[in-house]
């Protein structure tokens, strides 16, 4: 056979590096990828260094075992664009994690998305309740309102008590005059949750804490257009007051927080509050109904004065009832909601009794 020139062609396999940098967290070992192929995803890592020193303990044992859970690996260092595995690799990459707060679903309200109503989120060494999901434009990412499971503890409250007086200054009325006072912004419910927000929230999770405005009424913007009855036959003013229609103060939708300063911007800022009946009035219809309490009776006389969003009986028994930061349905009675109930025609709380404290935020979930 006559000989014949061969050529013969080197094949060259490039591989490339992909680094996983946790931000912190467990170390993840870096990857070699042939070029045009795939990496594979490696376990989630864990990040205890973002741990706060308090340790991860509920009534329920159901903390999770860190603050900061893992979400998802980006491409970039600002963790704006998610990394997709699917993508061959062509160069080398570093891939950046991410983490944020845990989100779990709740019980018996399962829909496969996390970060929606009732689902729990873990901030501050406790479970908070997702209320309402994208309060603002979505396009904002998830811009949550949530609020605490477990009331405040004793020791949350720093007065040694899990009961709180809404106001301690001797006043016997909600609204303590005509034209300056608010009610809420005066009463030492706002101080407890002003405190409470500073010792445990402040420091660790203002990246996450949505500034708000409570749009605090005095006694002249509450009353405009509205209808009282008079109390013992006096005329009616900020301290001798009754809603004549007695459907209309739990069904107020007015005052409720804003995510925008509306008149004074100083009250625009990163806060806890205690919700309002406007807050409830946004909230989810489908949740609200009549208030039947697990004892068997019903009240009848009334129609959406019960949301399951504000119930937290299977998770914190001790502790039905908490304050809210509106006026209630007389002149001396802030609001309240009782096992879920937020309207009760036969009794209501005065300024100087005591009841347990939740907490809420707006927050951004994403």
């Amino acid at each position: 056979m006559p000989a014949k020139d061969v050529t013969l062609y080197a094949k060259w396999n490039v591989t490339y590096t992909v680094i996983f940098d946790s931000k912190g967290g467990d170390a993840v070992p870096s990857a070699t990828v042939t070029y045009g192929n795939t990496v594979a995803k490696p376990s989630d890592p864990e990040n205890p260094s973002l741990d706060d020193t308090i340790k991860n303990v509920t009534d329920a044992n159901d903390a999770p075992a860190h603050d900061f859970t893992f979400k998802n690996w980006y491409i970039d260092e600002s963790l704006t664009t998610p990394f997709d595995f699917d993508t061959p690799i062509t160069s080398n990459i570093t891939l950046y994690a991410k983490w944020g707060l845990p989100i779990v679903e709740l019980g018996g309200h399962d829909d496969g998305t996390l970060g929606t109503q009732f689902d729990r989120v873990w901030l501050s060494n406790s479970w908070w309740r997702v209320l309402k999901a994208d309060m603002a434009d979505s396009s904002n990412g998830n811009q949550a309102l949530i609020i605490k499971e477990q009331a405040l503890t004793d020791q949350e409250t720093c007065d040694g008590d899990v009961m709180v007086q809404f106001d301690t200054t001797g006043k016997n009325s909600y609204f303590h005059d005509a034209t300056t006072a608010t009610g809420y912004g005066e009463s030492n419910l706002k101080k407890v949750i002003d405190k409470y927000y500073e010792d445990n929230i402040a420091s660790t999770y203002s990246n996450y804490v949505l500034p708000v405005d409570l749009d605090q009424p005095n006694w002249t913007r509450y009353s405009e257009n509205m209808s009282f009855n008079t109390v013992s036959g006096r005329a009616i003013d900020y301290k001798n007051w009754v809603w004549q229609d007695m459907q209309s103060y739990y069904t107020d939708a007015r005052f409720p927080i804003s995510l925008a300063p509306l008149t004074n911007v100083n009250d625009f800022k990163q806060q806890a509050f205690a919700l309002s009946y406007g807050d409830i009035q946004t909230l989810d219809k489908s949740t609200f109904g009549e208030y039947e309490y697990a004892g068997g009776s019903s009240m009848s006389n009334g129609k959406d004065i019960y949301t399951t969003l504000l119930d937290f009986g299977n998770v914190d028994a001790n502790h039905h009832d908490f304050w809210l930061r509106s006026a209630g349905r007389i002149a001396t009675a802030p609001g309240f909601v009782y096992a879920g109930n937020f309207c009760n025609y036969t009794f209501y709380h005065v300024v100087n009794e005591k009841l347990p404290v939740r907490p809420a935020l707006a927050i951004q979930l994403d």
